[in-house]
C-alpha cells in the first residue's frame, strides 16, 4: 500500500510537469488452467475467471520521429502505470496423489483410490499487480485516433491455495506462494476519442516462486502450477480510460 500511495503522489508530481494522469477501469478475463493445475476434468470444479482491473499512470505523445516514422504513423503515445488485474478463484475437488493421476490424458490409474471420499477439496485464489510501460503508435482514423499498444508488464504474481482434506480435522493445509517479479509481455489495440480511450489487450503472465525448499533461495525457481495462463494473449483486459 505504502508503493502505491508513493507512487499516485509521485503521478501529480509529474502531471505539473505537463505529462497527463491517466486512469483507467475495466475487466480481466483469465483463462482456466490446464488439467491437473488445481483441478482435475473428472471431479466438480468451478472457476471464477473473471475480475475487475485497475489502472492509474501517466502519458504524453510526441511527434519528433525521424521522417520515416511520421509517413508511417501519425504520433507517437507513451504511458507507464500500475496494473492491477484483479483477482482468480478457483475451486474443485481432486485427488492430492499425483502418482496416481495422468495430467496428460486425465483419470485416477486406480480408481479405487479415486473414490469421493479419497478427494480433497481444493480452494484457490491468485491476484497480479505490477507496472507496465508502453509505447502506441497512432493513426487517425475517424474523429478519433487508433492505437497499436508494445510493452512489458513487470508483476508479482501470487497464489494462495487451501486443501480441505476429508481424513484430518485438524483444518486445511494451507500454501501461500509468494512469487518473485516478472516481466511479461503486453500487446493490444485500441482507440483515443479527445482524451477518453478504450483497448483491449493481451499479457503473458509468469508465475514463477522461489525455491520451494528454501524460501530465500533464488537460485532453485519452482515453476507454481497457476491460475493463469502463461501464453501470449493467456490473460485479456478490456479497459477504458480517461486523461486529465
Amino acid at each position: 500500500m505504502k508503493t502505491i500511495i508513493a507512487f499516485i503522489i509521485g503521478l501529480f508530481s509529474l502531471s505539473a510537469n505537463a505529462l497527463d494522469i491517466e486512469i483507467g477501469a475495466g475487466q480481466t478475463r483469465w483463462n482456466k488452467p490446464p488439467n491437473s493445475q488445481y483441478w482435475q476434468k473428472e471431479f466438480p470444479h468451478a472457476f471464477d475467471l473473471l475480475s475487475p482491473a485497475y489502472y492509474i499512470g501517466v502519458t504524453d505523445a510526441t511527434s519528433h520521429h525521424p521522417n520515416w516514422f511520421n509517413a508511417w504513423s501519425n504520433g507517437l503515445r507513451y504511458r507507464f502505470g500500475w496494473l492491477d488485474l484483479g483477482n482468480v478463484r478457483g475451486e474443485a475437488w481432486a485427488t492430492s496423489e499425483d502418482a496416481n493421476y495422468s495430467g496428460v490424458g486425465g483419470g485416477c490409474y486406480d480408481m479405487s483410490r479415486c473414490r469421493p471420499e479419497d478427494l480433497n477439496k481444493w480452494d484457490t485464489h491468485g491476484r497480479t499487480r505490477g507496472f507496465e510501460a508502453s509505447v502506441a503508435p497512432e493513426w487517425t482514423v475517424g474523429p478519433g485516433k487508433a492505437f497499436v499498444k508494445l510493452g512489458i508488464y513487470a508483476h508479482r504474481p501470487r497464489v494462495n491455495v487451501r486443501i480441505w482434506r476429508q481424513d484430518v480435522d485438524t483444518g486445511p493445509t494451507h500454501f501461500d506462494y509468494k512469487q518473485r517479479i516478472n516481466v511479461g509481455p503486453v500487446l493490444g489495440v485500441g482507440y483515443t476519442y479527445k482524451k477518453a480511450s478504450i483497448s483491449l489487450s493481451c499479457y503473458k503472465i509468469n508465475a514463477n516462486a522461489k525455491g520451494e525448499d528454501d524460501p530465500t533461495n533464488d537460485t532453485n525457481p519452482v515453476n507454481i502450477p497457476q491460475n493463469w495462463s502463461e501464453k501470449m494473449c493467456g490473460t485479456r483486459v478490456l479497459m477504458a480510460t480517461l486523461r486529465f
